[in-house]
């Protein structure tokens, strides 16, 4: 009798708790949007919303039943124009969040270019273009009118206009984004990879070469000049003044480094120079007519697109908002108007992809983020998550944390970035700490008074980085745990600097970084010192543990680099093929 009774309950107990899975499901209410609906439709599958923003402004709508939202996006582009922006109105709450989702295994895509159709392209026929190009390539290049497809000389004139500008020095320009079929070219450049010595500075902005490129150019004002001039830890870009080809010596525009000589990695090259126009995947705009040459990477054929990266502010804003989800979307395709974050103390800091202020309980999840300007994520506040994400071919930070908890009480911020893929980092940041993830709330100026508003408790686990020019991870703050990554091929153009990097804060305490696998790194010769993990400028009481550090640079590289600080402990740790375990500064 008993056991027929418990069965009895048993019966009704998973009854019960089925049902209420169900009715949780039910309870759920979703909202559809697709490239083919409305806004002014009512956001129900057979009547879809048409944008993010028309979806958000439903979602106030429908909030009042206190119940979670799922916002579906279907498969498909859509366009951004306009910065779509949240607060606290927009938010959810625990027992009931709001979720932006793409549609399970279908590509949902938000782009901030602008699409020209490349049929339309001519062959080149001016004579005078076609003498300035190698004669291989001559039947191949091909030209496009941007003025006359809608894209202004405001847009396809910033670089130049920019690195011509005598005063501003000391900073990348962020070129435009063009891509061909979804795939991105690059500028046209000499060298096509890498950098060339300077071989002298024979006077205040100028510097001598060897290679005899160089002496084939005109010497217009097209050409923009991006170089280590002096310290390893800094590039920039500058334009070309004048090329004295008798004495093989370019003369350049301001810097913030002066041209000098005092470190071997002193090193230029030039990109949109016509005559360098010379492999598929390359573009060159003459900024006086507005024409874009290219070099088709496939056969140009009817529905073969060239998109410009056109929108120049940040795609996504939080703010003062709680409780939103983000997953299975992916957002790519802007341009930046600002220089860079350094640029000046109130300029805005634009073209980025996401960008969260005094947010919580935000949550990235297996969203795809590539082709940004500036940064791809930024973020202040608390119990934010970044986790699943493809994050590359940014222009600055992939996740950029501005402040996440406080030094008051030495409370956590509980942010995080796990189990995401980093690559092709900081392609156009001057700074030698640039990379995948900075935690940098205590100089994050920009963005208001961010002094004391540390980053505490924050998460860098189960990460794989690679291609970076130079450091992979920054980090400021106390408590932060540096965990289980893998990292590799960074700090392959600039040094003084480390794959792991921090410092410059005497009353910051940890981070902690524990088994990761670092490997691969460095240019893989003599340059300034270059470090697995870096501790500059009196940092104190980090804990460097268990980790591989397999380096294969014999030239000037070292495991561990502490230069001053107190109580930062080393053990345990396997470091192979580097000059020097540990060294002090």
């Amino acid at each position: 009798m008993k056991k027929t009774v418990l069965a009895a309950l048993l019966v009704i107990f998973c009854c019960i708790n089925v049902y209420s899975v169900i009715a949780a499901s039910e309870e759920n209410i979703k909202i559809y949007v697709s490239p083919q609906g409305s806004d002014n439709w009512d956001g129900s599958m057979e009547r879809p919303l048409a944008t993010l923003n028309g979806a958000k402004l439903r979602v106030r709508e429908l909030k009042k039943n206190n119940k979670p939202i799922d916002v579906i996006f279907r498969e498909g582009k859509y366009i951004v124009d306009q910065t779509v922006k949240f607060n606290y109105e927009d938010s959810g709450t625990k027992s009931a969040p709001i979720r932006y989702m793409g549609e399970d295994g279908k590509e949902v895509v938000f782009s901030g270019t602008k699409v020209i159709d490349a049929s339309g392209a001519q062959k080149v026929s001016d004579p005078k273009v076609l003498n300035r190009l190698k004669e291989n390539v001559r039947d191949k290049v091909v030209s496009i009118d941007l003025k006359k497809n809608g894209i202004s000389k405001e847009v396809y004139n910033w670089t130049q206009k920019t690195a011509q500008n005598s005063e501003n020095g000391g900073f990348c320009v962020k070129p435009l984004q063009i891509f061909y079929n979804s795939v991105r070219l690059q500028p046209a450049r000499w060298p096509n990879s890498g950098m060339v010595n300077i071989l002298d500075v024979p006077e205040k902005d100028k510097i001598s070469f060897k290679e005899s490129a160089p002496l084939n150019w005109e010497s217009d004002k097209n050409i923009v000049i991006r170089g280590i001039f002096s310290v390893p830890w800094f590039i920039e870009d500058t334009g070309l003044l004048d090329i004295d080809k008798e004495n093989r010596i370019l003369s350049i525009g301001k810097t913030r480094y002066a041209p000098a000589m005092g470190y071997s990695n002193v090193s230029w090259y030039a990109y949109n120079v016509l005559e360098e126009l010379d492999i598929p995947g390359e573009w060159f705009i003459d900024y006086t007519s507005g024409l874009l040459y290219f070099y088709p990477p496939k056969e140009i054929t009817d529905g073969s697109t060239i998109e410009i990266g056109y929108f120049s502010d940040n795609m996504i804003e939080l703010e003062d908002a709680d409780y939103i989800e983000f997953s299975n979307l992916e957002f790519y395709g802007n341009r930046a108007e600002a220089l860079s974050k350094n640029a000046s103390y109130t300029e805005k800091y634009d073209g980025n992809g996401f960008v969260l202020l005094n947010s919580n309980h935000i949550t990235l999840q297996d969203c795809k983020i590539h082709d940004i300007a500036n940064d791809a994520v930024v973020i202040r506040g608390t119990n934010i998550s970044v986790d699943g994400c493809e994050i590359y071919s940014i222009g600055s930070w992939g996740v950029y944390s501005i402040g996440g908890g406080g030094t008051q009480y030495n409370v956590s911020g509980n942010n995080s970035v796990t189990n995401c893929h980093f690559w092709d980092m900081a392609t156009d940041e001057s700074n030698n700490v640039a990379g995948a993830v900075g935690i940098d709330g205590a100089n994050a100026y920009l963005y208001g008074d961010a002094y004391g508003e540390y980053d505490i408790g924050f998460r860098v686990e189960n990460n794989v980085m690679h291609n970076c020019k130079s450091s992979a991870i920054y980090s400021s703050g106390n408590d932060n745990l540096i965990k289980n990554n893998e990292i590799f091929n960074c700090l392959n153009l600039m040094s003084d600097a480390g794959a792991i990097y921090y410092g410059r804060r005497w009353g910051q305490f940890g981070p902690v970084i524990e088994n990761n696998y670092i490997h691969d790194i460095g240019a893989k010769k003599k340059i300034h010192a270059s470090a697995a993990v870096y501790v500059d400028d009196r940092y104190t009481n980090s804990v460097i543990k268990n980790n591989i550090f397999w380096l294969d640079n014999p030239f000037d590289g070292c495991g561990v680099f502490i230069n001053g600080g107190i109580y930062n402990k080393i053990k345990d740790n396997i470091i192979i093929g580097s000059r020097e375990m540990v060294r002090g500064g």
